[in-house]
């Protein structure tokens, strides 16, 4: 997995920013795979 400061950092990203970003990703995902299941 790649360092995430590295990747913020590649991506012109605050850390912050991007862990934020990664947690609205993964929780759309989820939400997704919930309404598929349902």
């Amino acid at each position: 997995m790649e360092n995430i400061e590295e990747k913020a950092a590649r991506l012109g990203l605050e850390k912050g920013y991007y862990l934020l970003l990664m947690a609205i990703l993964e929780d759309s995902n989820e939400a997704d795979e919930l309404a598929i299941a349902s």
